[in-house]
C-alpha cells in the first residue's frame, strides 16, 4: 500500500558511529514509521556541517512517501511544489504501477547459468536495479509492450527487445517514459535515459489515452534511431579516450568490496581486452594515454559496438553495484546517443582486436 503523509511529524535522531567518522541521520515519522539514511547518504552528511535545529526544521513538516512501511520518496518542509492529490495517487498506483523488484522474477539465459550459481540466483537484472529506489528498490511506474527490433549488419545477433519504460512521482504532475534495450543473445542490457530518447507525458484529462498515443508514435521512431546507431558503431572505431573510460569503469567495477571472486576476475579480463594502453603501445606514444582532449581524436583497437557490449555485458551479468550501474549507463547514454560520437576518430593502419567480433554473444565468447 502506497501513503502520503503531508505536514509530518517528524523526530530526526542523529547517530555518530566511530568506526565511520560520521553521522547517521534517522527519520522517526508520525510516530509510526522509521527510515535510516546510509552514512553516505547526503542526509547523513549534512549533519556534519548543519546545526541539529535547522535539520529538524528541514524534515519536520515534510512529506513523506511510503510503500508497505518502506519510504520511497520525500520533500522537505520547504518544499512548495507540486504534490498530487490521494486520489491522483491512488489512480496512478493502479493504473501506473508500483513494484518492489526483488519480487520480479528475473530468468537466466544460456550464456550465464553456469558462470556464478550464487550470484545467478540472486542477481536481479540491470534494468530492475536500475529502477529501484536506492536500497529500498522500490519503483514508482510500468512497462508498455515490448517491441522487437533486428539489427540486419549484426547477422544473428542482432535481435533486440525494446521496452518502453513509465515512472511518475507524488511529485510530479507528468510522467516520464524512458526505454530499456535488451540484447537478446545474451540479456545484455541498457537503460536509454538520454534526453533523445525520454519524453514527459502530462497528466491532463485523458491521460491514458494520450499515453498509448505517445507510445504508439514513440516505438518506431526509437527503432530506427537505435537501427541506424548501432548499424554505425559496428563499423566505427572507439576512440582511445573511449576505451580508457570503459578500461577504468569494469576496473572500479571489480574492485567493489562485495563482489564474488568469479565475477571480478571476468571483469578484469575484460578490463584487459579494452585497455588501450596494452594493446595499442606500438601504434601510439606514451603520451597520448595521459592526455584525455588528445584521446577522443584517436581511434582504438575496438568499436564502438565492442565496447557497448562488453560494458553492457559487465553491468548486466556482473556485480549489483548501484553506483556503478549508474555510471556505466551514463557513459553508454552518451556514447550511443551523443552527437560528438558521431564524429570519425583519426586511426593509423592498426588490426582491430581479434576479440572483435559482433556475431559473439558476449566478450570472450568462442566464434
Amino acid at each position: 500500500m502506497l501513503e502520503v503523509i503531508r505536514n509530518a511529524d517528524v523526530e530526526v535522531k542523529l547517530d555518530f558511529l566511530q568506526a565511520a567518522g560520521a553521522f547517521q541521520l534517522t527519520l522517526i515519522i508520525d510516530g509510526r514509521f522509521v527510515h535510516q539514511f546510509p552514512v553516505e547518504a547526503k542526509e547523513s552528511q549534512m549533519c556534519m556541517s548543519t546545526e541539529a535545529s535547522v535539520i529538524q526544521a528541514h524534515f519536520n513538516g515534510g512529506t513523506y512517501v511510503f510503500f508497505d512501511g518502506q519510504m520511497v520518496d520525500y520533500r522537505g518542509s520547504e518544499y512548495r511544489g507540486f504534490v498530487h492529490s490521494e486520489t491522483g495517487v491512488s489512480e496512478l498506483s493502479d493504473r501506473i504501477g508500483v513494484k518492489r523488484y526483488s519480487d520480479i522474477k528475473v530468468t537466466g539465459d544460456k550464456f550465464h547459468e553456469g558462470v556464478n550459481e550464487r550470484s545467478q540466483q540472486s542477481r536481479r537484472s540491470i534494468f530492475n536495479r536500475y529502477r529501484g529506489f536506492g536500497s529500498n528498490g522500490i519503483f514508482l511506474g510500468g512497462e508498455a509492450e515490448s517491441f522487437q527490433m533486428e539489427v540486419e549488419s549484426l547477422g544473428e545477433g542482432g535481435a533486440f527487445e525494446n521496452r518502453l519504460i513509465y515512472r511518475w512521482s507524488p511529485f510530479s504532475d507528468k510522467i516520464t517514459t524512458s526505454l530499456e534495450v535488451m540484447r537478446l543473445i545474451c540479456s545484455n542490457g541498457m537503460v536509454a535515459n538520454a534526453p533523445l530518447v525520454t519524453y514527459a507525458v502530462p497528466l491532463i484529462n485523458d491521460w491514458e489515452r494520450n499515453l498509448s498515443i505517445t507510445a504508439t508514435q514513440l516505438k518506431p521512431r526509437f527503432n530506427s534511431l537505435l537501427n541506424d546507431r548501432f548499424k554505425d558503431m559496428r563499423s566505427t572505431r572507439a576512440s582511445v579516450r573511449q576505451a580508457m573510460d570503459a578500461n577504468s569503469l569494469l576496473l572500479a567495477r571489480a574492485e567493489d568490496k562485495n563482489i564474488d571472486p568469479t565475477e571480478a576476475s571476468k571483469l578484469n579480463s575484460m578490463a584487459y581486452q579494452v585497455s588501450p594502453e596494452l594493446h595499442l603501445h606500438k601504434y601510439y606514444k606514451e603520451d597520448l594515454f595521459g592526455d584525455k582532449k588528445a584521446a577522443e581524436s584517436f581511434g582504438s583497437h575496438l568499436t564502438q559496438f565492442d565496447v557497448y557490449n562488453i560494458l553492457t555485458e559487465a553491468s548486466s551479468h556482473y556485480g549489483e553495484q548501484e553506483e556503478s550501474d549508474r555510471t556505466i549507463q551514463r557513459f553508454l547514454n552518451a556514447m550511443v546517443f551523443d552527437s560528438n560520437n558521431k564524429k570519425q576518430s583519426l586511426t593509423i593502419e592498426m588490426p582491430e582486436s581479434a576479440d572483435s567480433d559482433h556475431r559473439r554473444a558476449f566478450f570472450g565468447s568462442s566464434k
